[in-house]
């Protein structure tokens, strides 16, 4: 009896350590399941309205398949609202946005005098005390141009941080004209990439030169080939043949001895390309072959990728430069990639992997990706690489 005893403790205390075990390891779970649901940035709108989100709009006309004007992509939204008229965008799903620190999206007036409000709405689909006025967010809605709107979260005077909508609603109690808006998200970060506040292309302060930041510096121009680049507070170079790179050049060289890495941020619309990076010299050819990101923090994806690659990596021996390119040596075609803040300054960085990052000889120049016609990119005398100016 005694026997039987024991063993039904040790029986019921093997299920009681059982259970208290996988209680454990579901509570663990659900903590990282948690903390891995903040991603850098969660998109209500991107061309299309995204999943799990739906069309709450009042007082207002809203077409989400608007071609022209658009920031990025194909598809923008056309909204044309009555007096107090709203954009809402409603989600069945309780939307946790403890983590997040920007609501971001960018407006296109069509007239002067335009202004929004931004309310958000509680898991119980009630509206939250706190609203944003558009216009102390931004230095005005200048007409016929995109504007970013950055709303910050810390000032959203709720416990929980749990949301079931988000609207944006006419700010004036009128009707009004025409608005387009693009690119409506939740952000991690404030910024896409480190911004200088500097008004020159130089700052002294961090020793950055900036080489786009919301416009391309005067003293660099566009020699893509294989696409078309159009500049508005970022780039979209848009590519429309194979072996197709998005390349900025400059008349002047540029010494490079005092800086050590150059910067930029990238996103794409599509996986599985395999972009690559390459700087040219005076003689307008690559220092080296063109180096894959893989090995520099990885391929873009649908969401902003921040780089700072060591310039040693590649250029060598550190000479005055003319050119950066990058290049897709994937076969896809038809493929939008979007690139902002480049710049050539100090900081950390990237190096290749399996290399050793001490000082190297110089390798020989290697020839360039193949290119879809001779005339798009030249190669010179010694087969190295040569780029020449061909903005298709």
């Amino acid at each position: 009896m005694k026997v039987t005893n024991v063993t039904s403790k040790k029986a019921a205390l093997l299920v009681l350590t059982l259970f208290a075990s996988f209680f454990i390891l579901s509570q663990v779970a659900k903590k990282v399941d948690a903390q891995e649901s903040v991603i850098s940035q969660r998109p209500i709108y991107t061309d299309d309205v995204a999943q799990g989100w739906e069309n709450w709009s009042w007082k207002s006309s809203v077409n989400f398949k608007n071609s022209n004007p658009t920031r990025t992509g194909e598809k923008s939204i056309n909204y044309t609202s009555g007096a107090w008229g709203g954009l809402y965008f409603h989600n069945e799903q309780i939307r946790n946005i403890d983590g997040y620190k920007t609501f971001r999206f960018f407006l296109y007036p069509t007239k002067s005098g335009q202004d929004f409000r931004v309310l958000f709405f509680d898991k119980y689909n009630k509206k939250l005390n706190t609203e944003f006025t558009v216009s102390e967010y931004t230095d005005g809605l200048a007409p016929n141009k995109w504007t970013k709107v950055d709303i910050p979260l810390d000032k959203l005077k709720t416990e929980t941080k749990e949301i079931k909508g988000v609207a944006i609603q006419e700010g004036k109690g009128i009707n009004d004209s025409a608005i387009f808006i693009d690119d409506i998200s939740f952000e991690t970060q404030t910024e896409t990439a480190p911004v200088s506040n500097s008004n020159s292309s130089t700052d002294s302060a961090s020793n950055n030169y900036l080489i786009f930041e919301n416009s391309l510096n005067s003293k660099w121009s566009d020699w893509s080939w294989g696409g078309r680049s159009s500049f508005t507070d970022l780039i979209e170079f848009k590519q429309t043949a194979l072996w197709a790179a998005f390349y900025v050049h400059t008349k002047e060289q540029m010494d490079v001895s005092g800086y050590s890495t150059v910067n930029f941020s990238l996103k794409t619309e599509k996986t599985g390309n395999n972009y690559k990076i390459a700087l040219f010299g005076a003689d307008d050819m690559s220092f080296a072959e063109f180096k894959s990101l893989d090995k520099m923090g990885g391929q873009p994806g649908s969401t902003w990728k921040n780089y700072s690659i060591k310039i040693s990596e590649l250029n060598p021996s550190m000479r005055p430069i003319k050119g950066i390119a990058i290049h897709n040596g994937s076969e896809h075609t038809n493929i939008s990639l979007f690139i902002d803040n480049i710049s050539i300054s100090g900081g950390t960085y990237f190096t290749l992997e399996n290399q050793d990052s001490t000082t190297q000889p110089e390798p020989d120049k290697l020839p360039a990706p193949q290119q879809p016609t001779p005339d798009q990119a030249p190669a010179s005398s010694e087969g190295t690489y040569k780029a020449s100016k061909n903005v298709i």
